[in-house]
């Protein structure tokens, strides 16, 4: 790569930031530029309606309980992906249950496509609930987060 791609991606990258887009990709002759942002969306969870049987509301993901859902603000998975709660096996989560976290906190990292995604907070709050266990395969908009 020279030095005039070097400033064509940066080009590519300010013009994301300016018009705030989610994802831009760039093809020119053999140089391909992606950028993606990763910042996860808060979403309010309304339990829906329950299954026959299980107690459970229909669109709770598993490992997650109504009650881990109900009330709070949810924090969403912005991309698919697979949802990791620390930099690497063993290491500690950056988002265990009970800890207080800033806006703009690493809470965990999406793996999406072979590169590790840093997701971080949109507000602050607690983390009242972990909803997906470490390594799950996740969809785009799967609650990871409960915070109180």
């Amino acid at each position: 790569m020279n030095a005039d791609d070097l400033e064509a991606v940066r080009a590519i990258i300010q013009l994301a930031k300016e018009h705030e887009l989610a994802e831009l990709e760039v093809r020119a002759g053999e140089l391909t530029v992606r950028a993606v942002r990763s910042h996860a969306a808060a979403v309010t969870v309304t339990p829906g309606p329950q299954n026959s049987g299980s107690g459970m509301a229909a669109d709770i993901p598993d490992g997650a309980t109504e009650s881990s859902l109900s009330g709070g603000t949810v924090i969403a998975a912005p991309i698919a992906g697979t949802f990791y709660v620390a930099a690497a096996p063993g290491a500690e989560p950056f988002a265990p249950v009970g800890a207080t976290i800033e806006a703009g906190t690493v809470i965990c990292i999406i793996e999406s496509m072979k590169m590790m995604n840093e997701i971080r907070a949109d507000q602050s709050g607690s983390i009242a609930a972990v909803l997906v266990p470490d390594g799950t395969a996740i969809e785009s908009g799967t609650p990871l987060f409960r915070l109180r």
